[in-house]
């Protein structure tokens, strides 16, 4: 997983703005606010190289537990999901068994 420094790094665009933000607060309030929103935005990232880091990983595919054919990769799909942090989206593998008649 990558370290705290680099993901802001990568992402030095896009979290530069509510970095500034927790900077430039004036009152408690407002640095507390800006820092929560600064936390859900790594949170989100982290959340997502991690998902995309699973998903790259080579996967020894087994048999169907249906049909015992071997199972194979289809690829990836864009997911999408809402969570406490955020919305998360991510590319996942989609998993498929060949018909019956392909080895």
């Amino acid at each position: 997983m990558l370290c705290l420094n680099d993901i802001i790094n990568l992402n030095a665009a896009s979290l530069q703005a509510l970095v500034e933000a927790v900077e430039s607060a004036l009152t408690l309030t407002q640095i507390i606010l800006a820092a929560w929103r600064l936390a859900m935005a790594l949170a989100v990232k982290i959340v997502e190289d991690e998902l995309t880091r699973r998903a790259q990983r080579p996967t020894e595919w087994g048999p169907c537990p249906h049909c015992g054919r071997r199972l194979r990769s289809k690829g990836f799909i864009k997911r999408e999901m809402a969570t406490l942090i955020g919305k998360i989206v991510w590319w996942r593998v989609i998993i498929h068994s060949p018909p019956a008649n392909v080895q």
